[in-house]
């Protein structure tokens, strides 16, 4: 029982969390043989802050994860991490936010959204281009916003990476060089029910799929691989997590979704989100934010659903 308490303890202290022992170790070291070290050490909290886990370890997975889904997904959301964490350290932002990956993270989602809607081909169409300057702007984005909530001590979470993807969106109709895939199927209403014949795998499938959906993959491994960081970093969090995929899945078959669609984690990834958002994210874990946290996920399928109405009027595609 020693050795298993000996272990359990060094766990928590050296694996979960937020490794503060090799943050401080880390930091600690002024030479510039540690810079690259401690910029990798960021990236990988900015992967993992996507799942609003502080942990290198749970990062460095999660980009794995992606890799194993798709490949130049996983390079493009590298590659609008790496831009949006320069730029705040270019913009002189709070440092600490830095080190935590708290500019990094929507980076991250940018280039996962660009790589799958943004071009025809892989590397073609100038996407690099257009990625480059959207994740390096969401850092603008997301320090004004910031200013804005700050009063209210709210954060602004991924609302810089939506309104990259929203003036994005919006902007391709004046661009000749620039090719928008509309002809994908991501939780946009087709009006048609002719198929909501569930299975188990309908809902096994979904909640697994509904891990990788937050990063737009879509891959079994890739989603056990992520629910796997997200318990690395707090158990708590995963339960949450589950729960919130669980139950937006079933209030999706409940309500009627398309089989196909849920199957595919497109109508859990956002009730994850929700789930961990509450509990135990930011409000203190306890039986009330539990039960906030089963209601969020419910009421994020209604709201999925109308956000998904008011855009397909527009032309547009809702991510989240």
């Amino acid at each position: 029982m020693d050795k298993l308490s000996s272990l359990y303890s060094n766990w928590e202290k050296y694996i979960s969390g937020d490794m503060g022992p090799w943050k401080e170790y880390l930091y600690q070291k002024k030479s510039r043989g540690f810079v690259l070290v401690k910029f990798v050490d960021q990236l990988s909290r900015g992967f993992a802050q996507v799942m609003f886990s502080n942990n290198p370890i749970s990062g460095i997975i999660i980009f794995i994860a992606l890799f194993v889904g798709d490949p130049y997904l996983a390079c493009m959301s590298l590659l609008g991490c790496v831009f949006s964490t320069g730029n705040a350290w270019f913009l002189g932002t709070e440092i600490d936010d830095i080190k935590n990956g708290l500019y990094g993270f929507n980076g991250v989602l940018v280039g996962a959204a660009f790589s799958v809607f943004v071009g025809d081909t892989t590397w073609g169409d100038y996407c690099w281009v257009y990625l480059v300057m959207y994740a390096s702007f969401s850092t603008i984005i997301q320090l004004s916003i910031r200013g804005i909530f700050q009063p209210y001590e709210l954060p602004c979470m991924t609302l810089p990476f939506n309104t990259s993807l929203i003036m994005m969106f919006l902007a391709y109709v004046s661009f000749n060089n620039v090719y928008l895939r509309t002809d994908l199927d991501i939780g946009n209403p087709t009006y048609r029910l002719d198929n909501i014949d569930y299975t188990i795998k309908t809902v096994y499938a979904g909640i697994i799929y509904s891990f990788s959906q937050v990063f737009l993959v879509q891959n079994l491994i890739s989603g056990v691989l992520i629910a796997v960081a997200v318990f690395i970093y707090k158990p708590q969090a995963y339960i949450s997590g589950q729960m919130g995929a669980i139950i937006g899945v079933f209030t999706a078959m409940i309500m009627g979704v398309s089989a196909e669609q849920i199957e595919y984690g497109l109508w859990g990834y956002n009730s994850i989100l929700s789930a961990m958002a509450i509990f135990p994210v930011f409000i203190h874990a306890s039986t009330r934010s539990f039960i906030m946290a089963i209601y969020c996920a419910v009421f994020t399928v209604f709201i999925q659903a109308s956000t998904v109405g008011l855009f397909i009027n527009w032309g547009m595609l809702m991510v989240c």
